[in-house]
């Protein structure tokens, strides 16, 4: 299982990965945590892969003298960039539900040997990534159809191709995402009516959607006003 994007929860002692069979996993790497839950939320093929994760941290923004509506403090809400070129807002909250069967748990392969090890390596910590339980497609479809499952899947947008890349704003509010139809875009995300409003389109040359291109150079910075990304693009 190939991880493609992880991102930490505000706590910095938690994570959640992606993956390119599209699953979802959370890992608690606090002591005496054992437990990783892994969900697969996209169907089985080529589309299925997961590119991108992001977390929404804007909790840490609440010592800012800012307006108490631009702060969420919503971590439990995680974006995912899909190739099946879609753009999706999980509440994470829905998945602590879906408990895995005896069925469904996951031992992880052993740790592998390694010959020579150096010193300084040898005292880094190690974190382990396998999961322990996984949750097929199937079950998290069924009860995402269910009553109880209403609100597992908050938004979703739709893009031209792949979309390789998708990012919170420190506000939790804005969405900025790349994909490769050569388009980047900034998204305000309505949690409440549950869509998005893709506002803003930038285009680019670079096939690889990375955050910086040969041909211009890319950035975005967040003032505090009520857009708070802004892509700016200069030639050279």
């Amino acid at each position: 299982m190939l991880i493609t994007h992880f991102d930490l929860m505000p706590s910095g002692q938690q994570a959640w990965l992606a993956d390119k069979n599209g699953g979802i996993s959370f890992c608690d790497f606090r002591e005496g945590q054992q437990e990783r839950k892994r969900w697969v939320v996209q169907e089985e093929g080529r589309a299925a892969k997961l590119g991108g994760l992001s977390v929404n941290r804007s909790s840490s923004l609440t010592s800012l003298k800012i307006r108490a509506d631009l702060v969420a403090l919503q971590p439990h809400l995680l974006l995912t960039a899909g190739n099946d070129q879609h753009l999706r807002i999980w509440d994470t909250r829905h998945f602590s539900r879906l408990n895995p069967r005896s069925t469904e748990v996951v031992t992880p392969p052993p740790t592998p040997k390694r010959v020579k090890v150096e010193a300084e390596e040898e005292s880094k910590p190690k974190f382990n990534t396998h999961p322990t339980s996984n949750i097929g497609n199937e079950k998290v479809a069924n009860y995402q159809a269910s009553s109880k499952g209403k609100g597992l899947l908050r938004a979703a947008y739709q893009h031209g191709k792949s979309c390789s890349a998708a990012y919170w704003d420190p506000w939790g509010r804005r969405i900025l995402t790349t994909s490769y139809d050569d388009k980047l875009r900034s998204a305000f995300a309505h949690l409440i009516a549950c869509y998005f409003r893709a506002d803003k389109q930038y285009g680019h040359s670079n096939q690889n959607c990375s955050m910086k291109t040969p041909r211009s150079q890319l950035r975005t910075s967040n003032p505090l006003n009520k857009s708070p990304i802004i892509v700016k693009q200069a030639d050279g």
